[in-house]
């Protein structure tokens, strides 16, 4: 019989992990578009920065001059605020910016496992990056 080697043991585990996280994550999610209120502080200021960019309509106007009103805090970059604005347009702000807020996390995910691919013939950094990638 053929000893198992440590990366192909280590590429079982995480891909097991992986499989186990992502009904949980998926769950998560779900749960949390579904929640009719403001979960944490961060939601709030981003609310507020949809309804601005809603009413006026200009990104520029958002990032303007700190010496006048309005004082609005910008803690998204513009990428983030434009997708959740567009997403906004099916549901309500507060689900748009979940919504996004997920999709980049998946996208982020997929990433660090993409980022490390193996320079190597072994497969650890597949393993480690599924590791880091399901357990964020």
């Amino acid at each position: 019989m053929k000893k198992l080697s440590f990366p192909l043991v280590t590429s079982i585990l995480a891909g097991a992990l992986v499989i186990l996280q992502l009904p949980l994550w998926l769950v998560f999610v779900r749960q949390r578009l579904d929640y009719p209120v403001p979960i944490d502080y961060g939601e709030g200021p981003l609310l507020r920065q949809l309804q601005y960019l809603q009413q006026t309509a200009s990104l520029a106007s958002l990032y303007g001059p700190l010496e006048s009103a309005p004082y609005v805090v910008v803690n998204y970059p513009p990428i983030y605020l434009i997708a959740s604005q567009l997403v906004a347009l099916v549901g309500d702000n507060l689900w748009a910016g979940r919504f996004v807020s997920a999709v980049a996390g998946l996208v982020a995910a997929i990433a660090i496992v993409m980022l490390s691919r193996p320079a190597s013939p072994t497969q650890i950094h597949y393993v480690v990056g599924a590791i880091i990638a399901g357990t964020w």
